[in-house]
């Protein structure tokens, strides 16, 4: 038996933080998509189950054409049963609504689906103790639905170490953005599959969902990115740069190899030994080369090598830090641009 796992995929979530116009209705209807293509994937593999592990929808508030789609996608694939808790964002949003016959969903308490060699579990509300009353028969392949954080020890939210010694096979978890596999004892495995599309800078790397096959003696699994396009984040370290062109080439570097349909955060990290950086310059070449490209500046400036250099930038230092009007970011570019003067160096417009 082929079953599907996803989570998290956030169904109408706004996604305007960073992206608007063409770009934004352009990555709404790829988010809209995502469930689409999960079930293009299941379908392809032969899957006659898919586990739905929460926040499916944004919000409690989400669009109705949202709603509606997942339920029309679900009406038109009888031939798989969908497995459905809500997660901390939508709650009962599907309270009370008609459901197509092949959408199982589940209560407050333990409820369990019987299939050929396999039982389906979950709850929608996890607690303290909840794992207590679990009961799954030894001799099927057992799988738990739960939307949560992870907790160690036997309390908290979904407390892992409770959960050892209940013949738990598979523990489909909801939750975390990214796809992370844990132990729950020497029978079972716990997996966030991760969300099917990264919505921001926080969610970098693949995202997709979780395949998994029950024919052989143990139930294996494999992750399978789905997501349209990329969140990535590379850092460029300025340790050791002799010019702000060196900078430049270490960015193209980075740059070369990622796909163009990607969203990019170029991140400056290490020590700058007080050189412009080409933020105008890597921008115009970059900006319009992918679907989103920005650039921030986490280094630190080498203040101590600049005060060794000369009486002067020792001084120009000295007034900087001692200034109490500037903020934090102020500072920064009042010395960046300071050092740079000082060094010769040509300032660059956009700093």
């Amino acid at each position: 038996m082929k079953i599907l796992h996803c989570a998290d995929l956030h169904l109408g979530s706004p996604l305007t933080a960073r992206l608007s116009g063409e770009k934004l209705a352009m990555r709404r209807a790829e988010l809209t998509a995502s469930f689409f293509t999960l079930v293009r994937v299941a379908k392809e593999a032969g899957a006659t189950a898919f586990l739905l592990s929460g926040d499916i929808f944004d919000s409690s508030a989400t669009a109705e054409v949202h709603i509606a789609d997942f339920l029309s996608e679900i009406e038109k694939n009888p031939q798989i049963g969908f497995y459905y808790i809500p997660g901390n964002h939508e709650k009962d949003l599907l309270k009370g609504r008609y459901l197509p016959t092949n959408l199982y969903t589940f209560g407050e308490e333990w409820h369990y689906y019987p299939l050929p060699g396999v039982t389906i579990a979950g709850r929608n509300l996890p607690e303290d103790g909840m794992f207590s009353s679990l009961n799954l028969p030894r001799g099927t392949v057992n799988f738990v639905l739960l939307h949560g954080a992870v907790t160690e020890g036997y309390t908290g939210e979904i407390p892992l170490a409770a959960a050892a010694g209940k013949n738990i096979d598979y523990l489909a978890l909801g939750h975390y953005h990214a796809f992370t596999e844990l132990t729950v004892d020497t029978r079972g495995v716990a997996v966030y599959p991760g969300s099917p599309e990264g919505r921001g800078f926080d969610e970098t790397g693949a995202h997709g969902c979780v395949l998994i096959d029950t024919d052989g003696a143990r139930p294996t699994f494999r992750f399978i990115r789905t997501a349209k396009r990329l969140y990535l984040a590379p850092e460029i370290a300025l340790d050791g740069a002799e010019s702000s062109a060196e900078i430049e080439r270490r960015a193209d570097a980075a740059l070369a190899d990622i796909s163009r349909a990607s969203a990019v955060r170029l991140t400056f990290v290490g020590t700058n030994p007080g050189l412009p950086l080409p933020t105008a310059s890597l921008t115009y070449r970059y900006g319009k080369e992918f679907f989103l490209f920005e650039i921030k500046d986490k280094s630190a400036l080498d203040l101590r090598r600049a005060a060794l250099e000369s009486p002067l930038a020792r001084a120009f230092i000295a007034s900087c830090e001692e200034d109490a009007t500037l903020s934090e970011e102020e500072r920064r570019t009042v010395l960046t641009m300071g050092l740079s003067a000082l060094a010769g160096e040509e300032l660059p417009s956009d700093i």
